[in-house]
């Protein structure tokens, strides 16, 4: 899956689905990146790997913020992990950054997952 500039790999687990991402997540993908992965946090936990996203604006942060308000709607898990120093900055900027499921690697989200 491609979205202006940013990948998305889809790896299904028993209870969940891992996105691994790749790119930027920026301003003018806002509503395809939240259409597209709001479908998917209502019927499924989410796990995003940030691992390969180098920058995020501010209306990704929203983003996020949005699907995290889906998933605990619909009783699902949103988590996040691999972030780079400056996406985890952006995200501390906006105030967000306790509101969200943040771990440092694949592993310790998986677990969260049972």
């Amino acid at each position: 899956m491609e979205l202006k500039g940013l990948s998305i790999e889809v790896v299904e687990k028993d209870n969940g689905v891992i996105f691994r991402l790749n790119g930027d997540i920026k301003t003018d993908i806002y509503s395809d990146f939240l259409g597209f992965f709001k479908q998917k946090v209502e019927k499924a936990n989410m796990i995003m790997d940030f691992t390969h996203v180098n920058y995020m604006s501010s209306s990704g942060v929203g983003a996020l913020f949005n699907l995290d308000k889906v998933a605990r709607e619909n009783n699902k898990k949103f988590m996040l992990f691999g972030l780079n120093p400056s996406v985890k900055k952006i995200i501390e900027l906006t105030k967000l950054y306790d509101k969200f499921l943040i771990y440092q690697t694949e592993d310790e989200a998986v677990k969260q997952l049972n």
